[in-house]
């Protein structure tokens, strides 16, 4: 991924907390399940990461391990046999910023979004006990947050009837590229306009791209 100074995070951690409300990842890795032939495999899957509190604490990526599960009957584990370097990206909210906002002359669009690449090693989890508590971690951050009338934990059964149709893995994190494109460059007042702009729109994602740049400004300001 390209990145530019400007665009960096300002604070440790930031990766941490991107992966944390955005937990839902696409998952690159090269290779392929058959023999001699090579290719890019691509999912979709909810990664997070290993022992996380959830504290709002900020711990440094590198090192670290992201949890992950996939279909059994899919290509990329197998090609992940050979292969075993991947790459989890991780996208934030984002939203496009109209020249009529910005009042650019020639007229200018933009695209604010925040993004990190994550590169590691995987390793396949076999054990049923290993894939019990990838199942177990990844549902308790989905679930967080959300009240179990019955005071009820993970559903342990519903969970072992799927071992034999899903692969788990452990990546550990060997490198971390991030970018957070939020019109640095621009001035305090234009910035407020684009902000308030993405509060008013009809989209989710712009909306939750205007509580980043909140967040964003009170920090700096």
């Amino acid at each position: 991924m390209h990145t530019a100074a400007e665009f960096q995070p300002e604070h440790s951690g930031w990766e941490a907390r991107l992966i944390r409300a955005n937990p839902f990842a696409t998952f690159v890795s090269t290779g392929s399940p058959e023999p001699g032939s090579s290719g890019i495999q691509v999912s979709h899957l909810p990664m997070v990461l290993d022992g996380d509190p959830g504290d709002g604490t900020e711990p440094d990526l590198q090192g670290r391990t992201l949890l992950g599960h996939m279909a059994r009957t899919g290509p990329q584990w197998p090609a992940l046999l050979r292969d075993p370097i991947a790459t989890a990206i991780f996208r934030g909210p984002h939203g496009y910023v109209s020249p009529a906002v910005r009042g650019d002359a020639p007229p200018a669009p933009a695209w604010n979004y925040t993004a990190a690449h994550v590169r590691g090693r995987v390793r396949l989890l076999h054990e049923a006990d290993d894939v019990l508590r990838v199942l177990t971690e990844t549902t308790a951050v989905g679930e967080a947050g959300r009240a179990r009338p019955d005071g009820s934990g993970p559903p342990l059964d519903a969970f072992r009837a799927l071992l034999p149709h899903v692969i788990a893995f452990s990546m550990r994190i060997t490198s971390v590229e991030s970018l957070v494109e939020l019109g640095q460059g621009d001035p305090a007042d234009l910035r407020d306009k684009v902000r308030a702009d993405l509060a008013a729109s009809p989209r989710g994602c712009d909306r939750d791209l205007a509580a980043v740049l909140a967040g964003t400004a009170a920090a700096t300001g």
